[in-house]
């Protein structure tokens, strides 16, 4: 993660240790770095010229916004002039909002990282997630950013940071791409299979991958050449659980289209019809399904339901 180019942790009471902690990881890289987004977030004097200080030589950089914090009138004179010393003080957005300093400034400090402490957060590595060239907190009420990958540069080689770096239109952006080969059953299944690839336990991530599954499967399955038999096929054969007369190399690890599929075998558009086929191909002795014997049990118990 040197290359990102924006970062924004804007209104999530990072505090002055939080503040801290991403001057010590920006100081010595990310010199592509373009826009420093830390406002709103109790951050006082200290914490805030260490942050100006860490963005020293950074050409690239346009924003450095820290507006809504705590700095007071003796903090926001410091800081400009910290920066008016690197010839940066172009960059330094509006401090309108400042909240001023509070007399007990450092008691207070302490007192807040300790609370942290205990309630089990991290004060000085807060959690990120990798958006393309981005980091932005996982907060559901900050706005998306700009979309950083393609759903091509996605299907030809998958991770999750290219998932989540489609933005909030991805699931529309893959069917668009996948266009008209999702009348084919098996152009279906490797299109679900590079999803279910990159599924992990992470919340944000399995809510993509599922938004994605049901925008795939949804078209394919309202296609007039649609055979959901054909669909369930090969799905069981890239998955290593059904031959096929074709070389096909399965996918590695099993428990990405597991967790996919225990997600859609919960679906309206899931044809119960297939709930016996299923079951009799996640039944068979397999090494791989043994290794998620808790994921395995749980959508027999979905697919007996039906």
């Amino acid at each position: 993660m040197t290359n990102l180019e924006v970062i924004n942790f804007g209104d999530c009471l990072l505090r002055s240790g939080g503040a801290e902690a991403i001057a010590k990881a920006i100081s010595s890289n990310q010199h592509n770095l373009r826009e420093l987004i830390l406002s709103y977030n109790e951050i006082r004097k200290d914490a805030a010229i260490s942050v100006a200080e860490a963005v020293e030589g950074k050409q690239h950089l346009m924003k450095l916004d820290l507006n809504g914090n705590q700095l007071g009138e003796e903090g926001i004179e410091e800081l400009s002039g910290t920066l008016e010393a690197f010839d940066m003080v172009d960059v330094l957005g509006s401090l309108s909002d400042d909240e001023g300093d509070d007399a007990d400034d450092d008691d207070d400090d302490e007192e807040d990282i300790e609370e942290e402490e205990e309630e089990g957060e991290t004060v000085d590595d807060p959690e990120l997630q990798v958006r393309g060239t981005a980091i932005t907190p996982t907060r559901e009420n900050q706005s998306p950013l700009k979309v950083s990958y393609s759903a091509r540069q996605f299907l030809d080689s998958p991770s999750t940071d290219r998932l989540l770096g489609l933005g909030k239109d991805r699931a529309q952006l893959l069917v668009e791409e996948l266009g008209d080969s999702l009348n084919d059953a098996d152009s279906t299944a490797r299109g679900l299979m590079k999803v279910a690839s990159v599924v992990t336990e992470e919340a944000a991530v399995k809510s993509a991958a599922f938004q994605c599954a049901d925008a795939i499967l949804t078209r394919s399955l309202q296609s007039e050449q649609s055979q959901p038999i054909l669909i369930a096929n090969s799905l069981l054969v890239h998955m290593g659980l059904l031959k096929s007369e074709e070389k096909v190399q399965p996918i590695g690890d099993l428990r990405g289209p597991l967790i996919l599929l225990q997600h859609i075998f919960q679906q309206v558009y899931f044809p119960r019809s297939l709930a016996q086929l299923f079951i009799a191909f996640l039944t068979r002795p397999n090494s791989q399904l043994e290794r998620h014997a808790n994921i395995q049990h749980q959508i027999l118990q979905t697919l007996h339901r039906m």
